[in-house]
């Protein structure tokens, strides 16, 4: 299964592109709290494809919500962009 087949991921990546339009975040966490706010990108960087870097961004998601963080991911031709966000 190649980066892109996961339903999961894909999820994260729609979230992230309502986050740069300027749209709303609305989940649970691990304790079933809600969390709805604004998504504030801390910081983007751009490298070279992986294929196994989406298990990485689940990883930062899973375990570091508590924190008011969450990570996303895209991919452009060769080229992914990991994101870090602040939610509100």
């Amino acid at each position: 299964m190649g980066v892109w087949g996961d339903d999961d991921m894909l999820k994260k990546v729609n979230l992230l592109d309502a986050a740069n339009t300027g749209g709303a975040y609305d989940d649970n966490d691990d304790k079933g709290q809600a969390h709805s706010g604004k998504l504030d990108l801390i910081g983007a960087q751009k490298f070279e494809a992986y294929d196994n870097m989406y298990k990485i961004v689940d990883f930062l998601n899973r375990n570091l919500r508590k924190h008011n963080l969450m990570f996303g991911l895209s991919k452009e031709q060769d080229a992914m962009t990991m994101t870090i966000y602040e939610v509100e």
